[in-house]
């Protein structure tokens, strides 16, 4: 308990912090699974591979940035009718032609100290620590397989860099996290 009473007691004391994680989208390139057997059949070797990603035919111009809006499956972020197979080997797309949806996440930090009675520089803290603070979803790359069923939309959430569960575990730590804590610093 503050041994001092009045505005100081009141206003001073606080820590307030944050961190704030911001990056534009990341590049990836459409791909065609099915192309594997087709080349297999053409004796390119693949012996001991039992997959290769091969860039699909791109009918369109210039590439694409994807936004959130493609986790919904009714507006995903790449049409199947703009690429086609590559049957004849590979594709006609550059490398990381398109981007996926940007990322933002801030966590905020409210701290009020209090010094202890008779403990010279003794300090007791209480506080509470927000994690998502505007507790918004975070989406992964869309599905880039011409391939797949689920082409185009976004299927999976991105794991946050800090939560109460710890740095990059992947538990879900998506919706706002809030942790109480109390603290003696001496």
């Amino acid at each position: 308990m503050p041994h001092k009473f009045g505005p100081s007691a009141l206003l001073g004391g606080w820590v307030v912090s944050g961190t704030a994680f911001a990056r534009a989208g990341l590049p990836f390139t459409v791909v065609d699974s099915n192309a594997f057997g087709i080349l297999q059949g053409f004796n390119y070797g693949f012996t001991n591979i039992t997959s290769v990603s091969v860039p699909a035919n791109f009918s369109g111009t210039g590439g694409q940035t994807c936004t959130s809006q493609a986790a919904n499956p009714a507006t995903p972020c790449l049409l199947a009718s703009n690429f086609s197979p590559a049957v004849n080997g590979f594709g006609n797309q550059r490398r990381n032609q398109f981007t996926g949806p940007s990322y933002f996440n801030t966590d905020l930090s409210v701290t009020k100290t209090f010094k202890i009675p008779r403990w010279e520089g003794a300090l007791f803290g209480v506080g509470a620590q927000f994690f998502n603070v505007l507790n918004h979803p975070h989406f992964d790359q869309p599905d880039a397989d011409i391939a797949s069923p689920t082409f185009g939309s976004v299927i999976n959430p991105v794991s946050l860099p800090t939560s109460i569960f710890g740095s990059f575990l992947g538990a879900d730590a998506s919706p706002r996290l809030i942790q109480l804590h109390a603290s003696i610093t001496f």
